[in-house]
Order: structure tokens, then sequence, then C-alpha cells
């Protein structure tokens, strides 16, 4: 029955296609009255695949019954803050390129080409955030400090890979220079090194795009070209290759950064008169050098010797002049612990 109107009869299938609801009466042989739709049994299951009644919702009644909706409150910024914070991380971006020698040309070159930053190491090379509640003084130290740090960190990590003590060809090659001079490590055999490397040495950019750490062994594959960084790894592997220590330099003055090796020659200093004129009587039978070259070193905080083994000077050889730098880190990549100071 459907509006007070009777209908049918039906059969179960032609039922499954009518609109019966829940309410819809029903009656068949063997009810007693009309029955809700709900109440039988055997309907059950045509009632189960109805969808629910449609009621009409007013928009209007279900917006005045929601509960508002909370609004969270901030306080504005302090521009003057903001604006100093601003400038203080753009500040220590520069600084951070200075100390890595990175001129501004280069700088734009790499933002304008897409780089992810300017060293290229990874997508970790971001600027250190900066602690609000610190003064201007404090947090210009604090971003300095953080920048300086990461890169030492990077470059301590590369340099412990690129100085390939262990390949054959860096091995090996270091052996056949060294062979000129047979038996225990000793002078004359770096003096050989120097003097070859130096000689056969092409000075080759990086990149615009990338920093480059060559490797030792890609260094002699390539015929000996690339930049101070890659010439200073390449000496420091040799050196280490025939049993000697090596050390690498990044310095910087105002006017950009440079990278050298040095070679560790004696804790004790009344020795080292012993090695300066070994060096000097090196160079005065092969080359003739006069007996008044200055053979240059430093001495680090623990009291070692090390000789430079950089490429400036006239003659150039083994202990020559050093770059003129104002702040400089020293690493140590082939130490049993390797380290920077």
């Amino acid at each position: 029955m459907e509006n007070g109107k009777q209908l049918g009869p039906f059969s179960f299938e032609q039922l499954k296609v009518k609109s019966i609801a829940k309410d819809t009466l029903i009656w068949f042989d063997g009810l007693d009255k009309w029955t809700k739709a709900e109440k039988i049994v055997e309907l059950s299951s045509l009632l189960s695949k109805m969808p629910p009644p449609i009621n009409e919702v007013d928009d209007r009644s279900v917006e005045e019954n929601m509960p508002p909706i909370p609004v969270e409150v901030k306080q504005a910024p302090n521009n003057s803050l903001t604006n100093s914070l601003t400038w203080l991380i753009i500040a220590g971006a520069l600084y951070f390129f200075y100390l890595n020698d990175f001129n501004f040309s280069r700088v734009i070159s790499k933002i304008s080409r897409g780089a992810n930053s300017v060293f290229n190491i990874g997508s970790k090379d971001e600027v250190p955030t900066v602690d609000t509640t610190l003064n201007f003084e404090e947090a210009r130290n604090q971003i300095v400090e953080a920048s300086e740090k990461q890169q030492k960190d990077k470059n301590l990590e590369l340099l412990v890979a690129k100085v390939d003590v262990e390949t054959d060809i860096t091995n090996d090659f270091a052996a056949v220079l060294a062979s000129k001079f047979p038996g225990e490590y000793s002078i004359p055999q770096v003096c050989r090194i120097y003097d070859y490397i130096v000689s056969q040495w092409k000075y080759v950019n990086d990149s615009n795009k990338k920093e480059i750490f060559r490797s030792a062994s890609r260094s002699i594959n390539n015929g000996f070209a690339g930049d101070c960084d890659d010439f200073a790894i390449l000496m420091a592997a040799l050196v280490e290759s025939v049993g000697g220590t090596a050390r690498i330099s990044f310095a910087y003055n105002d006017k950009g950064g440079h990278a050298f090796a040095e070679v560790y020659a004696t804790s004790d200093k009344a020795k080292l008169q012993e090695i300066i004129n070994e060096v000097v009587s090196y160079y005065e039978s092969e080359f003739g050098y006069s007996d008044e070259m200055i053979v240059n070193y430093r001495t680090d905080s623990s009291g070692k010797i090390w000789l430079n083994m950089d490429w400036f000077g006239e003659p150039k050889h083994l202990g020559g002049d050093y770059f003129d730098f104002k702040k400089i880190t020293t690493y140590y990549p082939t130490a049993a612990t390797p380290s920077y100071e």
C-alpha cells in the first residue's frame, strides 16, 4: 500500500525494483493485517539495500548551531628585529662565501644557473638558523661560527676521501718518483716528489658551477691538471705513500683563499737544522741552487715542525715561500683520527 492506495499484487522479483521503505505497508497471504515492511523478515534483504531517507537540512540552522571556530591571535612581529636578523643572515652568508674563496661573480653565476648552493656539496649547505633571543652581536657570532664549522667538517670529510694513499695508482706513482733515492723514507725522496709535480702541474680553475676536490689518483690520470686544492691533495698523498706525514691547509686573505700542503719534518729543534741542510744540499747538487736558499716551515701547537710544499717563490723548492694569509685552517686527513685546527 502506498499513499493510501492498494497496489499489486507483486512478485518478490518485482518488489526489488520498487521503492519500498521501512514504513511501506505490505500484505500477502498468511498475514493477518497490513504490516510495515521493516517487520517482515522476508523483505529485510530489500530494505538493507535501500538508502536512508533524505531529510532537508536548513544550512542556516546548521551554521547557527556550530561552535565558533577558534582564531589564533599572533602578536605582530617586531619589524626592526626581523630586519636586523634578515641582514644578519645575509651578512653571515657573505662571510661564508668570503672564507671559501668565492667572489660575487661566481656566486651570481651559480645562482643564475640554478645551482643548489654555492658549494654544491649537498642539500645540507644551508645558512644556519639564528636564535632570536640573542642580541645582534651574539647572533652574528653564532652564524659565523656555525657556517665555519659546517664548511670545515665538509672539507675534512672530502680530504679524507681524496687523499687516496691506498690506491695502486697513487702508491705506485709515488714509489716510482721516490725510487731515484732508494731506501727508507728520506728528505731527498720528498724533494724529488715535490720537484716533479711542481714542474708538471698545469693550473686549471674548477667549474664555476661546482667546487671540485680531485683525488690524487685522478690528478695523476689527468696529467697533473687542476687548482691549488688538487695540487695540495696530490702532494700530501704522494708523500704519505712513501712513509711521510703530510697535512693540508686552507688559508685566506683579503684577496681570496688558497690551499697548500706541508710535510712533517721533526719535533726536535736541534734536528731541524740538519733537515734544512739536507734540503739545501739536495738542491745544490740537483739544480745548483745557492746555499743561501731559505727553507720555510711552521710549528704547530704541539711543537711539530712542518716544511712548506706550496708552489710559490722562485726558484721553486721544498720549503718555498708561504701564501700570505690572515686566517688559516689546517687539516689532518690521514691521521688515526682525522681532524682540523
